[in-house]
């Protein structure tokens, strides 16, 4: 489990984070994160669909944008995901 809400983080979401393969609740919401892609639109890492034990994927009030990747679909054991504003 890795709780990172409400922190006050900005910036990019760290791509790094995909490495994490035995994480089950990643709780990143209340902060100021974006990740900048080449066409100055935030997104959600790729890496994150590496994340394949995650249950619980906890983003929302943050500042990302764009589309979600496809690479998400890759974690069935998803129970939660909330990425609302």
């Amino acid at each position: 489990q890795l709780y990172m809400d409400n922190n006050r983080l900005h910036g990019g979401i760290p791509t790094a984070l995909g490495k994490l393969v035995n994480l089950e609740h990643l709780f990143l919401y209340g902060n100021q994160l974006g990740l900048k892609s080449n066409n100055g639109i935030s997104d959600i890492p790729t890496e994150f669909g590496q994340l394949t034990k995650l249950i619980q994927l906890r983003m929302n009030a943050n500042r990302i944008r764009g589309t979600i990747p496809t690479e998400i679909g890759r974690l069935t054991l998803m129970e939660k995901l909330t990425l609302d504003y």
